[in-house]
């Protein structure tokens, strides 16, 4: 049997990273029925969660930023988890532990990962402003009003290339246009890239 596991198999702990969608839903259904006799905790970078799937209302002026924002440490309050704000940067297998950046290290009998996907390295690191990764999404929230901003500065030969022919590229994108509109600029011309050769 694993050291670690014998070592806090009398207290049982799920350590949940990430305060992705699955994970909400595990901290809603924790409020109404607890998990009995476990130690379950929340590991997140921030106290609060942008909820990408609202993100171009956001983008388009339907409702402000603020409404975008799932309270992660409110959740977690009323689930009975402990929420401890760091980033995780490594994991022990072996041991059965999660280290974070402030130097804290997590035993955990359960684990389970839900913090979505970071993107192209080299597009969510740039400070082009022609160009903005989704991913992450507070990269993308910190840098998409300057970018907007470039975007409606290109007025009738503005041209949007979209990465991507999912639903969440393609309601992005009609976002933008409904934003640039908004604005009076109608001649926003948009690109599609994608794989397959009908987007959705």
């Amino acid at each position: 049997m694993n050291m670690a596991w014998r070592a806090h198999q009398h207290t049982p702990r799920l350590v949940l990273i990430g305060g992705g969608h699955a994970h909400i839903q595990v901290l809603q259904a924790l409020a109404r029925q607890a998990l009995h006799g476990w130690v379950v905790q929340l590991l997140s970078v921030q106290p609060t969660q942008v909820y990408s799937g609202m993100l171009p209302g956001w983008i388009a002026q339907d409702h402000a930023l603020s409404a975008c924002r799932i309270d992660l440490a409110r959740l977690a309050r009323r689930a009975g988890v402990h929420l401890h704000c760091a980033e995780v940067t490594g994991l022990d297998l072996a041991n059965q532990t999660v280290s974070c950046d402030d130097g804290t290290r997590h035993p955990y009998s359960l684990l389970s990962i839900n913090t979505g996907s970071a993107g192209w390295p080299d597009a969510s690191g740039s400070t082009h402003p022609a160009v903005l990764s989704i991913r992450p999404v507070g990269h993308f929230v910190a840098r998409a009003l300057d970018w907007l901003d470039h975007l409606a500065q290109c007025g009738p030969e503005a041209h949007l290339t979209v990465v991507g022919g999912g639903a969440g590229s393609i309601e992005l994108a009609l976002a933008i246009r409904q934003r640039l509109r908004r604005l009076g600029q109608n001649g926003l011309r948009i690109t599609l890239l994608g794989a397959p050769a009908v987007p959705l």
